[in-house]
């Protein structure tokens, strides 16, 4: 009795094993055609930005456009016009991926009245970039006060720290120039004419930067210090541009004789 009993359920064993492997074959068929449908896709994520229809470049222009060549995956596409000391500027931002682990960011700009194009600029990604860690792509604001707009560019997520980018317009060029090593500021953001970047030391250090973009340079004018764990608890050290040299101005101070405004209206 025992024996017939061991053998039924043997039996309804391989039946569950089987319906359950055919289960997981069905589900995977089903994932590699949706994973090709996916990877077939092309200009999947299409953005109007700072702009109304009528004033941009419509979607059958930028199909022509010489940046856009068969067979480049556009992983997302913004178009709009911006404000300069020359007057408007319409531009075209592409992410494309070229191949297995290449991606590019092209840039184009467009005289806003004859709608020809002016400029074309390109930046090579890391082979570590995710496109899914942007989270604000795309950004405009005068970093250098010159009375131009500027565009900010988010690069994603590497590690524990965000990456940008950032294209400045020159007058002088009449067009936009790239921003030398803000690319390689730590989670950089721009506040009130002024950037910062996040700092991370040992687990216990925090600290900031502050960066003024005079012309088309980029220049460190202040630093914060942050030590956790201490007495005050953080104590800071801060140091500011005078003169063309960092002078220490508070060391191991609390947080009350830190000026908030000064960086950003928070603490690191």
């Amino acid at each position: 009795m025992n024996l017939l009993k061991k053998s039924y359920l043997a039996f309804i064993l391989i039946i569950l094993l089987t319906v359950l492997q055919t289960g997981c074959a069905t589900t995977e068929a089903e994932f590699q055609t949706d994973r090709n449908k996916n990877s077939n896709m092309k200009n999947s994520i299409l953005h109007d930005v700072i702009v109304t229809p009528s004033e941009a470049l419509d979607e059958n222009e930028f199909e022509s456009s010489p940046g856009i060549v068969e067979g480049d995956l556009v992983i997302s596409l913004y178009y709009g016009n911006i404000d300069t000391v020359d007057g408007k500027v319409l531009y075209k931002i592409a992410t494309k991926q070229m191949g297995e682990d290449r991606y590019v960011i092209d840039l184009e700009f467009y005289d806003n009245n004859s709608k020809e194009l002016t400029q074309q600029l390109s930046y090579t990604l890391r082979d570590d970039f995710m496109p899914e860690t942007v989270h604000n792509p795309l950004e405009t604001a005068d970093v250098n006060n010159d009375g131009s707009y500027d565009i900010i560019i988010d690069l994603g997520i590497y590690g524990k720290i965000k990456l940008a980018l950032c294209y400045i317009y020159d007058p002088n060029q009449k067009g936009y120039i790239q921003l030398t090593g803000f690319d390689e500021l730590m989670t950089p953001h721009y506040n009130a004419g002024y950037i910062y970047e996040e700092l991370r030391g040992e687990f216990n250090e925090y600290g900031r930067n502050k960066y003024r973009v005079d012309g088309t340079k980029l220049v460190l004018v202040a630093s914060l210090h942050a030590t956790y764990g201490g007495s005050p608890n953080p104590i800071y050290t801060e140091k500011v541009l005078i003169d063309g040299k960092m002078v220490t101005t508070k060391k191991n101070v609390s947080a009350k004789e830190i000026d908030i405004k000064e960086w950003g209206c928070s603490l690191p």
